[in-house]
């Protein structure tokens, strides 16, 4: 019955004014998205615990406060090495050497998905943090040097399928 008195107070009201924005900034805060190109996995920031169980497809979930989503792309992501192709992720051209030791300039893309295992993320993500496309490119230049090493010079470009199909 006091607490019935204090709320016809202008404290009262004032405190309550207060918890209810308070409340409901909380519970707002507890929603997370996925994008349609996105998914997760679900980090628990007030005890700094991941979820290595269970990876959440795009769409709007309820958390809980604190929590929140570490996000990786859905669909196929493409690299592509060389300077023809304009908006590159990676850089330049990627300098290799042929097995008679001559050096030569390459070009090339390729697409990569990330697996829907949840585990597997959570060792991506506890491995490479945010940087697994920079470590998918650099597989991918050292596996073109590997197989550039294994062709002369002049069959990379006369055989180029075979050369394709190695790398």
């Amino acid at each position: 019955m006091s607490c019935c008195k204090c709320l016809g107070t202008k404290q009262g009201r004032f405190a309550l004014g207060i918890c209810s924005v308070v409340a409901i900034g909380l519970f707002a805060s507890s929603f997370a998205i996925l994008e349609p190109t996105e998914m997760g996995l679900r980090l628990n920031g007030n005890i700094q615990q991941l979820d290595y169980e269970t990876w959440y497809d795009n769409g709007r979930y309820f958390l809980g406060v604190g929590q929140n989503f570490i996000k990786f792309p859905r669909v196929y992501q493409v690299i592509r090495f060389g300077s023809t192709f304009g908006a590159n992720k990676t850089g330049d051209d990627v300098v290799v050497r042929s097995n008679d030791g001559l050096p030569l300039n390459i070009e090339f893309s390729f697409t990569y998905q990330l697996p829907k295992d949840p585990q597997a993320l959570a060792r991506i993500y506890l491995d490479y943090d945010d940087n697994q496309e920079k470590l998918v490119g650099n597989i991918a230049a050292e596996a073109a040097r590997d197989v550039a090493s294994e062709f002369l010079a002049f069959s990379i470009f006369s055989s180029r399928d075979a050369f394709i199909e190695d790398m």
